[in-house]
């Protein structure tokens, strides 16, 4: 160090000889300013012949001198975003404050362009307000989803739609009330002007011998003055075709009887049957053209497990003969049955054919043999194509002048 020194005083001296500096410094405070957290130099003392020494100038230490460019208190405006969005849509500009004389490095307040929500608001200052929205987050709409001309119409009526945060309607229509499938309950539920018109039950034809299906609703196949309700829960169906009389038993006991396509006031099915309970499971006959009776008959036998109820009937209104006989075992009921003959009668014509409550299908023939079938769906009748499931059918009766059997089916 004392070399250093005395290389300084060196140059010094030379330097004063030379008349290059006035004076020289005393010692050499100002490169120790330099250092971090030096003091400040000393003044220097006056030379011989020379001026005073300048003060060493301030280092990193808190004892130097630094420029400010504001005061205390002072305030500037600021923005980072991108150049032209400062006071378009929702952004804004900030202010930077002073502290210790610089500027803070935080902008205070600005609003920068974020991404576009459906708020009302141009949120990304592109100069356009909720662009790809089709609607306002918060807003309401009234909706209905149903068909045209049932919105107002018995129990159908709109409900209320929301506008989410993505700019679109909600899916779902909060509080609409559409039309749903027709039940017997005293309520249009199908909101078309008509109460309780059942539109769920099928009569199916099968045509024989080609074994072709089709169907139609029950509602539309029986119409007119006095023909079965939609909503009668139908018992049993009785076609006696040598008098063209088609009857309609219910479960609450009403016999609708059609003849020559005019149906007739619905009446009490005990006043042509007495006898007859409410409860019926199938009904089938033995006619009079099998018969080969003098007169027109009909052998008719209702099942209501575990008897069965039998009636020579005449076609009139008097009341049929009935005899009961002893069907079975109270557990088996048969669901439907119908007979059928192909003229001319021989052993190997088609006979009755029933179905019973524990799907099982049953087909005996003239000969009286007996056929069974776990399996409905697999005897030939019902594994055609348009047949129903007959393990659903609630009544079956076969017209022989046609070779069509039909069933009721839901």
């Amino acid at each position: 160090m004392l070399w250093v020194r005395r290389r300084w005083v060196g140059v010094c001296v030379a330097a004063i000889g030379l008349g290059l500096i006035p004076a020289c410094g005393g010692d050499d405070g100002a490169t120790q300013s330099g250092q971090s957290g030096g003091t400040s130099g000393n003044g220097g003392t006056s030379g011989s012949g020379g001026t005073s020494g300048t003060s060493g100038t301030s280092g990193g230490g808190t004892g130097g001198w630094a420029p400010t460019e504001c005061s205390a208190g002072d305030v500037t405006d600021c923005y980072s975003g991108p150049p032209g969005t400062d006071i378009v849509g929702s952004c804004r500009p900030g202010v930077r404050t002073c502290q210790l004389g610089k500027y803070s490095d935080t902008c205070e307040g600005e609003v920068l362009p974020v991404e576009e929500i459906c708020n009302g608001l141009d949120d990304d200052c592109d100069g356009e307000v909720d662009e790809g929205c089709s609607c306002t987050e918060g807003n309401t709409q009234a909706c209905y989803s149903g068909p045209a001309g049932t919105q107002g119409v018995a129990a159908c009526k709109s409900g209320i739609q929301t506008c989410q945060a993505s700019g679109t309607w909600s899916p779902s229509c909060a509080g609409e009330v559409t039309p749903s499938v027709e039940v017997c309950n005293g309520i249009d539920d199908d909101c078309n002007g008509v109460i309780d018109d059942v539109s769920s039950v099928h009569l199916y034809r099968l045509q024989f011998p080609g074994l072709t299906w089709d169907s139609q609703l029950l509602s539309n196949a029986w119409t007119g003055p006095n023909a079965p309700p939609p909503c009668a829960e139908i018992a049993t169906v009785f076609n006696a075709y040598d008098f063209n009389q088609l009857m309609v038993f219910t479960t609450t006991g009403q016999l609708y009887l059609r003849e020559d396509s005019v149906w007739r006031a619905p009446v009490p099915a005990t006043s042509r049957f007495q006898e007859l309970p409410a409860t019926l499971d199938a009904v089938y006959q033995l006619p009079w053209t099998w018969l080969g009776t003098p007169t027109p008959e009909t052998q008719v036998t209702f099942s209501s497990s575990p008897i069965a109820y039998r009636y020579t009937y005449h076609g009139n209104g008097n009341t049929p003969l009935a005899e009961l006989i002893n069907q079975g075992p109270a557990h088996v009921r048969n669901r439907w049955a119908f007979e059928r003959i192909d003229p001319p009668i021989t052993p190997s014509t088609t006979g009755v054919l029933v179905h019973f409550v524990n799907d099982e299908l049953h087909h005996m023939d003239m000969s009286v043999q007996v056929t069974s079938w776990p399996h409905p769906s697999s005897h030939p009748y019902f594994s055609q194509r348009g047949a129903p499931d007959a393990t659903r059918c609630t009544a079956a009766w076969f017209d022989m002048p046609t070779q069509r059997a039909y069933f009721i089916c839901p």
